[in-house]
C-alpha cells in the first residue's frame, strides 16, 4: 500500500464544493455536530478494482471527477470485498456478515442496511442496473422501493434525481448502482476510444464482440495487444462513468442536497485485466477482491485511512456515524470511526475473508490463503513479495496454510453448501413468491431475467 499512500493524484477542487486541503493521514477531528441526522447515499461502481482510479494510485486521467472528490472523503486505503459475485457481494455489504451467511436465507428487513436506516426513521430507495442486482436475489428487503428495471446510469441517475425531488426533504436512504464498468466492457462513443492508440478499428471492433463472452473463452495465449485493448476499454467504462457521476454530483450540489448528506462510493469487486491469464471476476484473486472505498461527510477533512477494511465494515460504520444502537444483532464488520478518527494505529491488522466457489483469508501479516472445495490444490501468498499471487507457497509453509485453514472455520458458522447452485435455485424460489400465480408472468419475468443474465456474461 506504499505505492497507494504515495501516489494520490493532486488535483484542485471538488465540484461540490471548496478549495480546503486535500487528504492527509493525520489525525481526526470529530464528525459534524449533528451527524446522527444526516442522511445517506451510497453509490456502487460494480465491477471497478481499486487501482483503476488516480486516487489508488493510477497515473492515467480514467477517474478525474472522483479523484478530486476523493480529496473532501475518507480514503480507506486497503478495503476487500467478501466476494467476487455480484450479488453475493451485495447481500454481504447490506447485511455485515460473511458471503456463507448471507447467502444462506433470505434476510428479514431488520437485518438489512435499509431496513436498519428505514427503522431510523428514513425513507429508503434503491435503483439498480438488473442482472445480478434484480429484485429477485433477494437484495430489497428493508427498501420502500427497490427498481432494477432501470437498465443504464443515464436512467438510473434520472429516477434517482426524480425521486430525490419529492423526497429528499425528509430523511432517506438511497441506493444506487451500475453495471456501466462490467464486462462487455462497450463504453460509448468517444469513450470506447478514449485511451487506444494506433488500433485498427476494424481489429478493435472484433476485440469488442470477443469480449463480451468474456469469461467463457480461453485466454491463456491472449497477446500483450488483446489485453491492452481490454483494459483500455474498461478503462474507458471507467471515465464514461466518472462523467456520468460528476454529472448526477452537480445536480446534488445545485440542489443543497449534499449539505448533511453521507456518500459512500463502493465497488463490489475487482476485475481480472489480463494477470493469470484471466478476465473477469468470480475468482478469490486480489485485482479482483481490492476495492476502492470513499465516504464523504460534511465539513470533515478529507484524509487517507490506513489499515486492513472490508466490505462488511460499511454497515456498523455507517450505523455508528448515526448514532444507532447495534443491540443484538450479530453484525461481523468492523465499525471504523476509530480509524476515520486517527484513533487507531495504522499498523492494527486483521483477518479478513472472502469466497466465491473458494474461500480466502488475508492475514495481518499480507499471508493470503485460497481454501479449495472443489478438489483443486490450495493456494497460499505473501502478498507483500508477491502481490500478483504468481508463487503458490503451500508446499514450503504447511504450518501457516493449517493455521488459516483453522481460522476459516471459526468464521464459518453455516455448513458448506454448493454456492452455484444458489443463483437458479435462490431466484426460481424468490420469483414463485413475487409474482403472480399466474404461470405467464412468471415465465415473462423469468426470460427477461435470464436476458439480463445473458447480456452480462454470467449465463450461456
Amino acid at each position: 500500500m506504499d505505492k497507494l499512500l504515495h501516489g494520490v493524484v493532486i488535483i484542485a477542487i471538488c465540484c461540490a464544493g471548496c478549495g480546503a486541503p486535500g487528504p492527509s493521514s493525520g489525525a481526526g477531528e470529530v464528525f459534524s455536530a449533528g451527524i446522527e441526522g444526516f442522511n445517506v447515499i451510497m453509490i456502487s461502481l460494480d465491477t471497478l478494482r481499486a487501482d483503476h482510479l488516480g486516487s489508488y494510485g493510477l497515473n492515467r486521467a480514467v477517474s478525474p471527477f472522483m479523484d478530486r472528490f476523493s480529496w473532501r472523503c475518507f480514503v480507506f486505503a486497503d478495503v476487500m470485498a467478501q466476494s467476487s459475485s455480484t450479488m453475493h457481494s451485495h447481500r454481504s455489504l447490506f447485511t455485515s456478515t460473511y458471503t456463507r451467511k448471507a447467502i444462506g436465507h433470505l434476510p428479514a428487513p431488520d437485518e438489512t442496511m435499509a431496513g436498519i436506516l428505514k427503522a431510523s426513521g428514513r425513507r429508503t430507495a434503491a435503483f439498480a442496473d438488473g442482472g445480478m442486482m434484480s429484485k429477485n436475489y433477494g437484495l430489497s428487503p428493508g427498501f420502500d422501493l427497490y427498481d432494477s428495471r432501470l437498465r443504464l446510469f443515464k436512467r438510473i441517475s434520472a429516477a434517482s434525481r426524480d425521486w430525490l425531488e419529492e423526497f429528499s426533504r425528509e430523511p432517506f436512504f438511497l441506493f444506487m448502482h451500475t453495471y456501466e464498468i462490467h464486462a462487455p466492457y462497450d463504453p460509448p462513443s468517444p469513450y470506447d476510444r478514449i485511451f487506444q492508440t494506433r488500433t485498427d478499428p476494424q481489429h478493435l471492433e472484433q476485440i469488442k464482440a470477443l469480449s463480451a463472452n468474456i469469461y467463457s473463452c480461453d485466454f491463456a495465449r491472449a497477446s500483450g495487444e488483446f489485453t491492452a485493448i481490454i483494459e483500455n476499454l474498461y478503462d474507458g467504462g471507467i471515465r464514461y462513468t466518472d462523467m456520468l457521476l460528476e454529472r448526477f454530483f452537480r445536480y446534488l450540489h445545485d440542489r443543497g442536497i449534499l449539505e448533511n448528506r453521507i456518500v459512500i462510493l463502493i465497488s463490489d469487486h475487482g476485475e481480472s485485466l489480463g494477470e493469470r491469464a484471466i478476465f473477469g471476476h468470480n475468482r478469490l484473486y486480489q485485482v479482483q477482491l481490492q476495492v476502492p472505498l470513499l465516504i464523504y461527510v460534511p465539513r470533515s477533512a478529507g484524509r487517507i485511512v490506513a489499515g486492513s477494511f472490508q466490505n462488511i465494515d460499511i454497515l456498523p460504520t455507517v450505523m455508528s456515524m448515526l448514532n444507532i444502537d447495534p443491540g443484538d444483532r450479530r453484525l461481523e464488520g468492523t465499525d471504523l470511526t476509530p480509524w476515520m478518527l486517527g484513533k487507531v494505529p495504522p499498523e492494527y491488522g486483521r483477518f479478513r475473508m472472502s469466497e466465491v466457489k473458494k474461500k480466502a483469508l488475508h492475514g495481518p501479516d499480507n499471508w493470503k490463503y485460497i481454501l479449495a472445495e472443489d478438489g483443486s490444490k490450495d493456494e497460499l501468498y505473501h502478498l507483500s513479495d508477491d502481490p500478483y499471487e504468481k508463487h503458490n507457497l503451500l508446499d514450503r509453509h504447511s504450518e501457516i496454510s493449517d493455521r488459516m485453514r483453522k481460522i476459516i472455520a471459526r468464521k464459518n458458522e453455516v455448513d458448506p453448501a454448493e454456492i452455484r447452485t444458489f443463483v437458479t435455485n435462490k431466484a426460481d424460489f424468490v420469483l414463485k413468491r413475487t409474482t403472480s400465480r399466474d404461470k405467464k408472468s412468471y415465465n415473462e419475468r423469468r426470460k427477461a431475467l435470464e436476458r439480463e443474465l445473458r447480456k452480462l456474461g454470467y449465463i450461456d
